[in-house]
């Protein structure tokens, strides 16, 4: 179930994307929202049209990965960040995290960690969560909100973090960004 802050959220912006059906960015944002309702189906669609739409785009890609993940089509995200510009990237290891390849997603992690650009504490960060190792995750998400990264604004309610929320150091970040409580 969804808060009506989210219900909103989901009609304005299938509003604004039917509105102009061939820019890239309003379907982007229209999947974003869908996907934070765990509206899948819908925002896998809207993904795919993005990357239709604009070839090139890094982050749809990335977040049509995710919403493979969330419907037990890991390995086929997997599939997705293990073509470029993604090779070389550290998104990589969190699905190999979730894909249960331990020890493919601590290599990317060794290579990353040791002078992580803001970039890729969100990564390493979840990595680090999916492969249970929750102080050294919290570590690297509280370095990504003092770095101010752009993508923290979503973490109150991307299904991502849904197994750790009712963890206080969560509750922390949560309270640090100023985000208001999830549906």
């Amino acid at each position: 179930s969804i808060s009506p802050r989210q219900a909103l959220a989901v009609i304005w912006s299938g509003r604004f994307a039917s509105k102009n059906p061939v820019s890239a960015q309003l379907h982007l944002n229209y999947a974003i929202v869908l996907m934070n309702a765990r509206r899948y189906a819908e925002a896998e669609r809207h993904l795919k049209l993005t990357i239709e739409l604009e070839p090139q785009g890094f982050a749809a890609p990335i977040l049509l990965a995710q919403v493979y993940h969330f419907t037990g089509r890991t390995e086929e995200g997997l599939a997705l960040m293990s073509t470029p510009p993604f090779t070389e990237t550290s998104i990589r290891a969190y699905f190999f995290a979730a894909a249960g390849r331990r020890s493919e997603a601590l290599a990317i992690v060794e290579r990353f960690q040791k002078n992580p650009a803001p970039a890729d504490l969100l990564s390493l960060g979840v990595t680090h969560l999916l492969l249970g190792n929750d102080e050294r995750g919290f570590d690297f998400l509280e370095q990504a909100v003092a770095n101010r990264l752009g993508y923290m604004r979503w973490v109150n309610v991307h299904p991502l973090y849904d197994p750790w929320r009712s963890d206080p150091r969560f509750a922390a970040l949560v309270k640090q960004l100023r985000l208001p409580a999830a549906g």
